[in-house]
């Protein structure tokens, strides 16, 4: 009877942790997700305050993904996203954080990184997947990312460095896509709506 209840035990707090690992991540890329990555991302940027660590804040998108999808179908599509979540994932350390921003969007969270060496390894990344083979079936189809990349600013909310690499986003598509455009610190005015939440 101990060990009946036991193994019910251990298998209820199993499946808890399972359907907390599910709640968290996206189910097609199975990066996190964004309502659950926020609070890890604030997480993350309180201990680098205390560590007086850098972050850097990363916006990356798929360039020209509707086109795909229209064209190949969204089957395609899918396991496009999938194939270059798996490269993002490979080139971050256990610290980062990658996330599904929504559709072909993702955020990046590098940990106890600067711009300087942020921008080498986005430009690493972004060199990589221009030569991945981005679906087996399309050996020809070249896929391509956009990103803005921010470095955390100390007293700058998470909302303000959304919309900082956000905007540096837009400025890599308009300037032809395929490229990284970083938003220099002495840019920021900071205000009062930049407290941290």
């Amino acid at each position: 009877m101990v060990y009946a209840i036991g193994l019910i035990r251990e298998i209820t707090l199993s499946q808890r942790v399972e359907l907390t690992e599910m709640a968290s991540r996206d189910p097609l890329t199975k990066l996190y997700n964004r309502r659950f990555a926020k609070k890890l991302i604030l997480a993350t940027y309180k201990k680098s305050i205390e560590t007086d660590q850098s972050l850097c804040l990363v916006m990356a998108d798929i360039d020209h993904f509707k086109q795909i999808n229209d064209t190949y179908g969204h089957d395609k599509g899918d396991a496009i996203l999938v194939n270059i979540a798996q490269a993002i994932g490979e080139f971050l350390n256990e610290t980062d954080i990658a996330v599904r921003w929504g559709g072909e969007e993702f955020l990046l969270l590098l940990d106890n990184t600067d711009e300087y060496h942020g921008l080498q390894k986005i430009e690493a990344l972004r060199e990589h997947i221009a030569t991945l083979d981005a679906h087996q079936e399309l050996p020809n189809l070249s896929v391509t990312m956009s990103f803005g990349l921010i470095e955390w600013q100390p007293l700058a909310s998470l909302e303000r460095m959304l919309q900082q690499a956000d905007a540096a986003l837009y400025d890599s598509k308009d300037a032809g896509r395929n490229t990284t455009t970083v938003v220099k610190a002495f840019c920021l005015q900071l205000d009062d709506t930049d407290a941290v939440n």
